[in-house]
């Protein structure tokens, strides 16, 4: 089992820190500028993803942003580089764990942030 994640403080940081204890490889998903918040360890890929790469998200993206009632960020925003990085990082899961808040006043499957565009474009596309 392979183990992706986009690198971000919090449960990103903290399931990564206890695969490595476990001598688990661990594959970030990441673009040009984009800090990442990992321990220093050798069993750590980091794929950065180019422009090309995260143009290849558009599409779903912008399905996600439907279902949710919201408006996609400014292209080129950091913010929507990182929707855009979340698509790559679950495209190709067979599972999504995610740690996040349930409004279910919100459209689509409610969750509320970054981890809601994350699990929004999971259902739809995967």
């Amino acid at each position: 089992m392979k183990f992706v994640t986009g690198g971000a403080p919090g449960a990103d940081l903290f399931w990564s820190c206890e695969l490595l204890s476990l001598d688990h490889p661990v594959i970030v998903k990441s673009f040009k500028g984009h800090k990442r918040h990992l321990p220093p360890s050798s069993l750590i890929e980091i794929q950065e993803l180019d422009e090309e790469e995260l143009a290849r998200a558009q599409e779903p993206v912008q399905r996600a942003a439907r279902s949710m009632g919201k408006c996609v960020p400014k292209p080129g925003s950091e913010a929507e580089k990182y929707i855009r990085r979340d698509w790559h990082i679950c495209k190709d899961a067979d599972a999504l764990y995610a740690i996040g808040y349930l409004n279910n006043d919100n459209p689509g499957l409610g969750v509320e942030g970054g981890t809601g565009w994350t699990c929004e474009i999971f259902v739809l596309e995967c």
